[in-house]
């Protein structure tokens, strides 16, 4: 007896006869409502009666070999990126700090920016204090401070000093101010502020001294023949601008102004052109004469470092700009500016190194290794005064690349013509002739001093056939005309000395005529303009009419 088995299909139904299997040749499957998962490999042997029992679960995922073979490769590929993350950072790290921020590679292009730099702003103070018995100069302390702007072919700086005075005779302080521009067309204007106060200072100072030795008519005497020529000067330049031009300087100085044009000129070129800063700094490149003398660390994200200078670098330095378009522009301008081929600036340093003390520091940026500060301290031992020594320091702070707009000042005076009679108000020019006046004044009692209060003898007062020659031996040039000085009306006419022998012979002058009246036996009235009488043989007045038409008068 046979038994017949039924072959099962995928979907449970029998094919209903004996058919050989064909283990190599499945049939294709039929769809059915089993879901099969998404990648799942399905079995070539005959499936089992249960299947409809063994379907894997809904979104239940079933891993093949291909996907441990993708998580493999992603896995290799993350450990590659991070190895060459970690090469190429620590290469640059490398570089950063081994070429980058080489402490030579700083300063060297530090310097380098700053020559190559088309435009500067700088700020700065200079600091100084004395000390010791030994201080002979009265200087305690002076302090500078500046700001200035360049773009190479123009400038503007302004600067204000000041000075504390504290010496035997004489305690207080000088402040001065000052400025200087330099306009597109070359043009030279100064400016200064504060003279006449520090002249006052001065006089104070010398008369204290000078009361020790000599009387207090000589010393008054001594103060007016100084102070007034001083006084004529100060007076027009004191807090006016004044403009030094190139075409007007040329009248006086051809020279001078050739020079200033040559300047000008190749500034202006330099600083629109890159070229020619970069050859400059190429040349330092070639001959390094700022050398590290220590290195200061990090501060505020700067580095520092104490710098000194090789004097032989310099040397090559000076030498090589020969080679550049600067040099030979200015060269071809100008045979003034020609560089010695035998040029050789010795070391200064042994020579100084005993009585002075000096370190500077620079310190650059990281990032942009620019020069942010440069500082300097010193001190000084004097090997001549035992009890004195000074300390002094500076600071200076650059921005660079900053363009800034210069112009000239409005309402200058001209500097070439500004002496000249035309140039002057009256109001100054009378300001002269009081203290003209005020000279004679102290002269006549400087006589009277030196001969028991004798005046001059009548008919010795003199005669002026020039502003600085007067009759010989006569008053006027023994004591007006001494060692070369000048007597003069600002208006270039010689004074004429009219000497009255009492009140009731003088007649105030109606009209402004260059005369000078001594009236003796008399003092000034109050009013100022006339004389009265008054006892003693040694009494005068010195009395002028002015150029506003009033007079002013003087008592002995």
């Amino acid at each position: 007896m046979s038994h017949h088995h039924k072959k099962h299909t995928i979907d449970g139904s029998n094919d209903g006869g004996n058919v050989a299997p064909e283990p190599n040749n499945t049939k294709p499957v039929q769809q059915t409502d089993v879901q099969v998962a998404e990648g799942a490999v399905l079995a070539t042997e005959p499936a089992m009666p249960t299947i409809e029992q063994t379907a894997p679960l809904e979104n239940q995922p079933i891993i093949g070999k291909p996907l441990k073979n993708k998580k493999k490769l992603r896995l290799i590929i993350g450990i590659v990126a991070a190895v060459l993350v970690l090469v190429l950072g620590t290469a640059s790290a490398l570089v950063y700090a081994l070429w980058y921020q080489n402490p030579e590679r700083v300063v060297l292009d530090a310097v380098v920016h700053a020559i190559k730099a088309d435009a500067v702003q700088v700020t700065g103070e200079f600091s100084l204090k004395n000390s010791g018995e030994d201080n002979s100069s009265g200087i305690k302390s002076a302090k500078l401070k500046i700001t200035e702007k360049s773009n190479i072919a123009t400038y503007d700086m302004n600067a204000e000093l000041a000075v504390d005075i504290d010496s035997d005779y004489y305690s207080g302080s000088i402040i001065l101010k000052s400025s200087v521009i330099v306009s597109e067309e070359g043009d030279i204007y100064v400016k200064a502020d504060g003279i006449n106060e520090a002249i006052d200072v001065y006089m104070k100072s010398f008369k204290q001294t000078a009361s020790e030795y000599f009387s207090e008519e000589q010393v008054e005497a001594h103060i007016t023949t100084y102070r007034e020529p001083l006084e004529k000067f100060t007076d027009k330049i004191d807090g006016q601008w004044w403009k030094i031009s190139v075409k007007e300087l040329s009248k006086d100085n051809e020279e001078y102004a050739n020079i200033q044009e040559c300047v000008m000129k190749v500034a202006k070129k330099l600083e629109t052109d890159s070229n020619m800063r970069a050859e400059v700094a190429s040349v330092y490149g070639d001959h390094k004469f700022i050398t590290i003398k220590k290195e200061l660390g990090e501060k505020d994200g700067n580095y520092g470092f104490e710098i000194e200078g090789d004097s032989k670098e310099a040397n090559k330095f000076i030498k090589g700009l020969k080679k550049t378009s600067v040099y030979k522009e200015l060269n071809k301008c100008n045979e003034l500016f020609e560089i010695d081929d035998d040029l050789d600036y010795e070391d200064s340093k042994s020579a100084v190194e005993s009585t002075f003390k000096v370190t500077v520091e620079m310190w650059v940026s990281k990032l942009a290794h620019e020069i942010v500060e440069i500082k300097v301290k010193g001190s000084h031992k004097s090997d001549v005064y035992q009890d004195f020594s000074s300390e002094y320091s500076a600071t200076f702070k650059p921005i660079f690349n900053q363009k800034s707009e210069i112009k000239a000042p409005s309402g200058a005076k001209s500097i070439t013509t500004g002496t000249d009679y035309d140039s002057l108000s009256s109001h100054q020019r009378d300001t002269q002739r009081k203290n003209d006046l005020s000279r004679v004044q102290a002269a006549i009692n400087l006589h009277q001093s030196n001969n028991r209060g004798k005046l001059p003898e009548p008919g010795g007062l003199g005669v002026f056939s020039s502003c600085t020659a007067a009759s010989s031996g006569s008053f006027a040039a023994n004591y007006l005309l001494v060692a070369g000085d000048s007597f003069c009306d600002p208006d270039g006419s010689v004074y004429i000395f009219n000497d009255i022998s009492s009140p009731s012979e003088y007649h105030a002058p109606a009209t402004f005529n260059h005369m000078v009246y001594f009236v003796r036996g008399a003092k000034c009235a109050g009013d100022g303009e006339t004389v009265i009488a008054t006892s003693g043989n040694n009494k005068i007045s010195i009395i002028y009419r002015l150029e506003n038409n009033s007079i002013y008068c003087l008592n002995n």
